[in-house]
Formats: C-alpha cells, sequence, structure tokens
C-alpha cells in the first residue's frame, strides 16, 4: 500500500475515533493498534507527529515513548497518577510526573488526578512554566499538604478545574485575566466571601463560574 493510502486510511480511522469516543484511553489504543498492522505501517504512524499530540498516560516507558513520537508538536496528556500502598508506584508516578513537567512548554491540555505526595515532590523540584497552556485540570488526592504551583502558569489559560487542593495561596498565581472557566472544589482551608470578591476582579473575561467552596466570614462586632 503506497504512503499516501496508509495516511488517508489512518486519518479515516483517527477522525472516526475522536467522533465516536470522548475516552482518551480508546482512543490511543486505536492509534497504536494501527502501528501493529505491518512494519511499513509501523513506520510511517510512528514517524508522523501529529498521531501523537493526545496522550493517555499509562506506563512511564509508554509515556516516554509517545513523547518521543510527538517531536516538537503541543501536547494534550490526561491520565492518573495516584499513590497507592507500595512505594513502587509512588516512584513510577513521579517518574510519570516528571515526564510531563519535562514537557511543559510544549502542553496546550493536562488532566490529571495525582497524590498530594506526588505532586509536592515533582513540582518542587521543577522549573520554568507552561506558556502554551489553555486547559488544566488537577485533582489531588490523599493527605494534602501545600503545593506551590507556578510551574503551572501559563498566559493563555483559559479554562481551569482543580479539586483536592490545601489552600487558595496554592493555586492564586494560576488565575490570569484569560481564564475564561473556572471551577475550583474540596479545597481543605475553605475560601472566604472576601477571597472569591478578589479572585474575581481578576477575572475580566470569566464566562463560566462553577461551583466554589466558600466560607463565610464572621462579621465583626
Amino acid at each position: 500500500m503506497p504512503p499516501e493510502l496508509i495516511a488517508q486510511v489512518a486519518d479515516e480511522f483517527v477522525t472516526d475515533l475522536e467522533a465516536t469516543t470522548s475516552d482518551p484511553h480508546t482512543r490511543q489504543a486505536g492509534v497504536v493498534s494501527l502501528t501493529h498492522v505491518c512494519g511499513r505501517w509501523r513506520d510511517q504512524l510512528v514517524n508522523n507527529a501529529k498521531y501523537w499530540t493526545s496522550i493517555f498516560i499509562e506506563t512511564a516507558d509508554s509515556l516516554r515513548d509517545l513523547i518521543d513520537r510527538s517531536r516538537r508538536a503541543p501536547l494534550s496528556i490526561t491520565g492518573s497518577l495516584e499513590k497507592d500502598h507500595t512505594g513502587d508506584l509512588q516512584k513510577n508516578n513521579e517518574d510519570k510526573l516528571s515526564l510531563v513537567m519535562g514537557v511543559g512548554s510544549r502542553l496546550r491540555s493536562l488532566s490529571i488526578s495525582v497524590s498530594s505526595q506526588v505532586l509536592g515532590n515533582v513540582v518542587g523540584q521543577a522549573h520554568g512554566t507552561m506558556p502554551i497552556l489553555e486547559h488544566l485540570e488537577i485533582k489531588v488526592t490523599g493527605a494534602v499538604g501545600a503545593t506551590n504551583l507556578t510551574p503551572f502558569t501559563s498566559p493563555v489559560l483559559r479554562r481551569l478545574q482543580l479539586s483536592g487542593m490545601d489552600s487558595l495561596n496554592d493555586f492564586r498565581m494560576l488565575f490570569t485575566p484569560a481564564l475564561t472557566e473556572l471551577s475550583i472544589i474540596d479545597v481543605r482551608t475553605a475560601m472566604t466571601t472576601l477571597d472569591i470578591r478578589q479572585v474575581l476582579r481578576g477575572l475580566p473575561n470569566l464566562m463560566v463560574l462553577k461551583p466554589l467552596d466558600v466560607h463565610q466570614s464572621t462579621p465583626a462586632p
């Protein structure tokens, strides 16, 4: 089969996947399955970055391979990085998050669930920001400690969804005028009404505000 026809079939297959499933794991598995048709298909697809710009996190090795295949293209990454009772799994999740942070300059969308320990251990050592990030979703699980999310800052961040953070100080730096959609739930140190007002003043383009945890402060006598 000529390369042009392989590309046409692959493009139609990927388009159909995107139209019929919203599950990123299923979409990724479908694209990967095309590389198993034969060596010629594999060579053509693996060397074309456009098929590897949406990545679902599985193992550290597969994540590394998919990032390599994406070359320098902007990325959308999603998946779970939650810790369980085994120390080895925690280390694996730290390795995976480190890989994600390593391509921060290329991230256009990031959606992860992660333990507070993994997040704190990796983000605390990260440098730089994410200049083209438009969508960020972080769900933090487990015992919560303060975690500075400065490495996730982006001047073009439009959609922000956070869950399980410790306090407003962890993520205040993510609020930029570009934000159009904001959702913050389960903040352990509840935000006051004054906190919410101050946040909203700096978000002139906000169009969607999903429920926030608000702690009504007691008026002074």
